[in-house]
């Protein structure tokens, strides 16, 4: 089995759901997300910079990392089968559909991609990773009591 090492870009109790009800969205169509062009393309700078830290999916349940003034855990839910996202949250104080949420959806488009395309991976409705920036500061941190495990 061939592992690729970190992404890059070529939520609390009191988050809010976007999105209309809360209702699934596909994820090939973000423009149905809701988020006005500034958000978006906020959202966009984001995962170009490669602010998305850390992303995983398991059996549909979603969760990513994504780096503002603090981390933001963003969470979803993706159906597989449709092709599509539910339930976003993030814990951030919009009310609306937020530049974490694009940057996560935009970076999960992204892997999800790779994982179809490639025969390196099997996907098996579980994976989680992290940025390269991310990987790096910690398998280069100097600290003693600094590890890194790979399963």
């Amino acid at each position: 089995m061939k592992f690729k090492i970190g992404f890059s870009a070529e939520a609390e109790e009191d988050g809010y759901v976007t999105g209309q009800g809360g209702g699934a969205i596909p994820l090939d169509d973000l423009g149905q997300l809701g988020a006005n062009s500034a958000v978006y393309d906020r959202g966009k700078a984001y995962y170009m910079e490669n602010k998305v830290a850390y992303l995983s999916l398991d059996a549909g349940q979603g969760r990513a990392i994504v780096l503002g003034s603090r981390p933001y855990e963003v969470e979803f839910h993706y159906d597989e089968e449709a092709e599509e996202v539910s339930g976003l949250l993030c814990p951030c104080l919009c009310s609306y559909p937020c530049k974490h949420q694009v940057a996560a959806l935009l970076q999960l488009q992204d892997i999800l991609e790779h994982i179809w395309e490639s025969n390196d991976y099997y996907f098996g409705g579980y994976f989680a990773a992290v940025s390269r920036d991310v990987f790096f500061s910690f398998a280069l941190d100097a600290r003693k009591d600094a590890s890194i495990t790979l399963g």
